[in-house]
């Protein structure tokens, strides 16, 4: 069994400092969402955890919202997501004919996993 499998990508074409929101199923329970970001002057992208943030004494902090303990399964995740993206965008290339169908498939997917309860 797999530890990690991509489940979905979410493009948030309107939001300014967001490209899109990956899911990855951890351990076969245990859903993960990551932000995918575009770096500072549009110098790259990449996935993150989402930030808890909290004040401390007139300070500003931001914790991450989850993290894996193994450097290996981190670079596991990335690689997961990347390749992810990379389907996605393929799909979102096929012809014209065959993307109502996908869309249609792909929403029925997304919704069923917004009710899945997951607080993030």
């Amino acid at each position: 069994m797999k530890n990690f499998e991509f489940i979905s990508y979410k493009s948030t074409k309107e939001d300014k400092y967001m490209l899109g929101v990956a899911t990855v199923k951890a351990y076969g329970k245990i859903l993960l969402r990551y932000k995918h970001i575009q770096g500072k002057e549009n110098r790259g992208d990449f996935f993150v955890a989402p930030n808890i943030s909290y004040s401390e004494m007139s300070d500003k902090k931001n914790l991450s919202g989850f993290m894996l303990d193994s450097r290996i399964e981190e670079e596991e995740v990335v690689d997961l997501l990347r390749e992810g993206y990379r389907n996605y965008l393929n799909q979102r290339s096929v012809s014209a004919f065959a993307a109502p169908a996908m869309q249609e498939s792909e929403k029925r997917r997304e919704d069923s996993f917004a009710q899945d309860n997951v607080p993030f």
